[in-house]
């Protein structure tokens, strides 16, 4: 292989140099090898590591990575060679001249003959999986390389020992082809199809005569049925070709054999799926469908086999199959249940014995199932009486999966697999409720815990029971007069010494009642009591606190005040009590709501009192802090300021002349203010510290606005000193409060030059590394969009902003990603509001004029090879705008500037294609029609 004529072609342009910049030897990359995989010093190591990346970013890796293939010596040297060999035909093929194509692939192949024939460790496999993947990878991109199927069993089908490898590059071919992430561009991978279909009947004479010869080979029937996977999945074998092979047969012989090797069950299982797949298009494989239909039931006695052995992987094998059997031939079940009420449909039956398994993880892979069955019942009414029976049987086997662990002693955590399990169940009962209805379930389960606890249940069952209770509580009528009282009498008269995990689930059920109570006001008192005595535990404290603000924030004031009394000398002494910080919060939420329907007076003198409470632990801290103090370790400031910023979120009033809540806010803010430029150099302090202000803000609306100077005068102090993204933040709250009124422009101008200027130069060259700062600065200045645009017009900084926020459409952090396009929609729709001045909207299209081609093709490469699929809506509505701004021509000339391969180098749009897009697009009235034809550009370069 010419590899000195890739380094003489590629030196002046050298890709990844060596850090000391010295061409690499064999016994140098050997060395570095040696030192990241052997040495015990860090700082060693994580040079070899920086050495070895940058050697396989460079051209001299091809001829040494296959120099180190040649001598075989170390297994670890082995692998790193071709694991780099394939990532340089994936990403850097362009570097590699093209007469050099077929001496890589002679190479390629001499080493996995080699070592495919050699005596296998687990690592030599490893290796070998690479050099296929090489090779493999390098048949899809070289273009002059045509049909490498029959190459492959041209070259490997000679040596009965090669067969395995022979399967191995045949599956990996099909299933690399069909890869998203394979970059190769759909024009190539649609020729790529062309070549394995015009193949694909010589393939399956190979994997019928390998089943035939193999017979007694497991691993190698193993193989032949992934192979056969991964090309039905490809769409490169048709049904009709398959139908007449014996695959389909001896695929049935297997998976009727429960007793048969791991390995290959789990193959076979995969292939019977990838044929049932298709079989929703049931008028297109109606042969397929039909023959899987009669054979799929037949499996009913191995997966009871596997079930009675506990051999749960098999098990998981055959629950896949008849779940995704349902789902295939589904409507054409429920066609026939209609027409035959009292048929039995198998399908349902397989997937409803899966429900029953003891396992509660298999019961869940059936979910999917059910809930587009219950969807399918609420969109045809006349579906309820035939499936309820299915139902029925449904949440029987749910009631028992739900059931916990005896041993268990404290309340499950949020995050465990196995409350995540009860969350799907609670979310598939609310899907299904259409077939058994809420009161129904409810009554059901409440004479299930009445006689479970009569005979002396475990309390695993009267806790599953509750548990399904709540799941539906919040679905029951509020004006329902028979179920609900019972139950609840129950509950609120539940003996103390009860299990801890069962009073838990009537805390949540209390707090599920919510909207009956409020139509059951006689009710209210006996479950305030029930959920305010469980806030004394620490294991309830939270889920009491959680539904006692359910409980406000849904009943009449009336109906409450009459039992406020304890609720408010709670919040009133927070630090006394064992609440965690978030139950804490949801009793304040609900005092704040019970107080914000009192008189003015009232609120003013309890948030002023409220708030003092805070401040007074505050001012505390910070003189002891200040005084040199140490600082308590089991004090965390942070909760004052949650508490403050509480207060001020969730007293919810009416807009009138004077706000009961100004004198809290004059009382809280010196202290505020004082409290951020003491702990200034701690962002996570900081953050919490504008968060207060925020919903003083928020909650005062204008009547902030004797605060207004002050706030800016404070973000502008601390970003100068710590450019934390959370002032620019609360700056475009102010702007958003503010921006209307024309008497705080001049101000909220001066705020914006004074954070713009930093927080670019914060943000640099290189925004990866502070997306927050995007983020929030882009927020801010979308504001001003929205609120003062001709403000926004007269700040000096605003084109050093546009250059950055037009590199910035790249950025892959979510949230900032959002933030920078949502800025540039508005910020071109401007040319379009007729609520703006004409004179203001003039000034915004000449400044779009200026930026609109950068951008363009800033946003067609960042979906194109920089972000995900999720951002095609949002750029297609951009170029809308664009469009509609007048802007068709500037789109034309951006088009033309995109780069036409992707980023491994393969052609990927030719002319035509760019012109059809073009006028495509230009031709759209609607984002949705835009969004369709960016997504197949993206396809062309995928």
């Amino acid at each position: 292989m010419p590899y000195r004529d890739i380094m003489a072609s590629n030196s002046g342009d050298m890709v990844g140099e060596t850090p000391s910049g010295e061409i690499p030897s064999l016994e140098t990359t050997k060395s570095m090898l040696s030192e990241l995989y052997e040495s015990r010093d860090t700082v060693r190591m994580e040079t070899a590591s920086k050495w070895l990346d940058c050697f396989q970013k460079s051209v001299y890796a091809w001829e040494l990575c296959d120099k180190l293939l040649q001598e075989s010596q170390d297994s670890s040297n082995s692998y790193f060679a071709a694991q780099t060999l394939k990532t340089k035909l994936q990403r850097q093929f362009i570097e590699l001249p093209q007469d050099a194509h077929d001496s890589l692939r002679l190479s390629l192949v001499s080493h996995l003959v080699r070592l495919s024939r050699a005596s296998l460790t687990d690592e030599h496999k490893a290796v070998v999986t690479q050099l296929c993947l090489s090779l493999v990878e390098l048949a899809l991109q070289m273009v002059s390389w045509r049909e490498p199927a029959r190459y492959f069993i041209e070259t490997f089908s000679t040596n009965a020992n090669d067969i395995p490898l022979l399967l191995q590059l045949l599956t990996l071919l099909a299933e690399e082809v069909n890869y998203e992430n394979t970059k190769i561009g759909e024009n190539r991978r649609v020729e790529i199809k062309e070549q394995l279909s015009s193949s694909s009947h010589v393939v399956l004479e190979l994997l019928s005569a390998c089943i035939t010869q193999c017979a007694d080979d497991c691993k190698v029937i193993g193989k032949v049925y992934r192979c056969l996977t991964a090309w039905f999945d490809a769409g490169t074998i048709s049904v009709e070709i398959l139908m007449q092979s014996h695959l389909i047969q001896g695929l049935f012989t297997v998976l009727q054999n429960p007793e048969c090797d791991s390995n290959l069950h789990a193959y076979a299982s995969e292939c019977l799926c990838a044929l049932i797949y298709p079989c929703d298009d049931f008028s297109t494989y109606q042969i397929l469908g039909d023959l899987l239909r009669q054979f799929i039931p037949t499996l009913e006695n191995p997966y009871l086999i596997t079930v009675a052995k506990d051999e749960y992987d098999k098990s998981v094998n055959y629950c896949k199959i008849f779940v995704d059997c349902a789902e295939a031939f589904l409507q054409l079940l429920i066609y026939s249940k209609q027409n035959d009420p009292n048929c039995s449909i198998k399908e349902l039956d397989l997937v409803a014995m899966c429900v029953g398994h003891p396992e509660f993880d298999l019961a869940e892979r059936t979910f999917t199932l059910w809930s587009n069955l219950a969807v399918m019942v609420s969109e045809d009414r006349s579906l309820v009486e035939p499936m309820k029976p299915y139902f029925v049987r449904l949440y029987e086997a749910l009631v028992k999966h739900a059931e916990m662990d005896r041993e268990t002693e404290t309340p499950l955590e949020q995050d465990s697999e196995f409350s995540s399990f009860r969350v799907k169940v609670a979310e598939l009962i609310e899907e299904s409720l259409c077939i058994i209805g809420a009161k129904e379930i409810f009554a059901n389960m409440h004479q299930r815990l009445r006689e479970a606890a009569n005979s002396g249940e475990d309390w695993i069952v009267l806790e599953s029971a509750i548990f399904f209770m709540g799941c539906v509580m919040d679905h029951i009528r509020s004006d329902e007069n028979e179920v609900v009282e019972p139950a609840l009498r129950d509950i609120i008269t539940l003996d103390s010494n009860a299990h801890v995990c069962i009073r838990y689930s009537c805390i949540e059920l209390l707090g599920n009642a919510r909207r009956w109570l409020a139509f059951h006001p006689g009710h209210v008192g006996g479950v305030l009591v029930f959920l305010t005595g469980s806030l004394a535990s620490p294991m309830l404290a939270v889920a009491a606190a959680n539904s006692i603000q359910a409980v406000y924030g849904k009943c009449p004031p009336e109906v409450l005040t009459a039992h406020s009394s304890e609720l408010l000398s709670t919040v009133q002494c927070l630090d006394n009590t064992v609440l965690s910080p978030e139950a804490q919060i949801d009793l304040l939420k609900a005092a704040c709501q019970l107080v914000s329907t009192t008189e003015s007076a009232n609120i003013a003198e309890w948030s002023s009192n409220l708030c003092q409470l805070q401040l007074n632990a505050l001012q505390a801290y910070l003189t002891e802090r200040s005084g040199g103090g140490e600082k308590p370790t089991s004090v965390d400031p942070a909760i004052w300021f949650d508490r403050l910023a509480a207060v001020f979120r969730f007293t919810l009033l009416p807009v009138t002349d004077t706000h009961p809540c100004l004198n809290a806010a004059r009382i809280v803010w010196p202290v505020l203010a004082d409290a951020c430029l003491h702990f200034q150099s701690n962002e996570r302090m900081v953050e919490r510290c504008f968060r207060v202000v925020r919903f003083i803000v928020r909650c005062l609306k204008l009547h902030a606005a004797p605060f207004l100077e002050s706030i800016a005068t404070l973000i502008v102090q601390v970003y100068g000193s710590h450019p934390h993204s959370c002032c620019l933040y609360i700056s475009s709250i102010l702007v958003d409060e503010f921006g209307c009124q024309q008497g705080c422009h001049a101000g909220l101008t001066s705020l914006l030059n004074a954070v713009m200027v930093p927080a670019l130069g914060h943000i640099g060259a290189s925004q990866l590394e502070h997306p927050d700062t995007v983020d929030d600065l882009c927020r801010l200045v979308c504001r001003f969009v929205q609120k003062c645009p001709g403000a926004l017009l007269a700040c000096p900084a605003l084109p050093s902003f546009l250059s950055a926020a037009t590199r910035a459409v790249r950025l892959e952090q979510p949230e900032a990603n959002e933030s920078v396009l949502k800025f540039w929609h508005d910020f071109i729709h401007a040319v379009r509001d007729t609520k703006i001045d004409q004179s203001i909207r003039q000034g915004f299209s000449q400044v779009i004029s200026v930026v609109v081609v950068d951008l363009v093709k800033e946003m067609i490469v960042a979906v194109l090879f920089h972000l995900s699929a999720d951002v095609i809506s949002d750029v297609s509505g951009i170029i809308r705008e664009i469009l509609l701004a007048d802007n068709a021509e500037k789109f034309c000339a951006a088009m033309d500037e995109v780069p036409r391969r992707n980023e491994s180098g393969s052609f990927c749009l030719n002319d035509e294609q760019l012109q059809q897009f073009k006028a495509t697009v230009i031709n759209m009235k609607e984002t949705n029609d835009i969004s369709q034809a960016c997504k197949y550009l993206v396809k062309l370069y995928s």
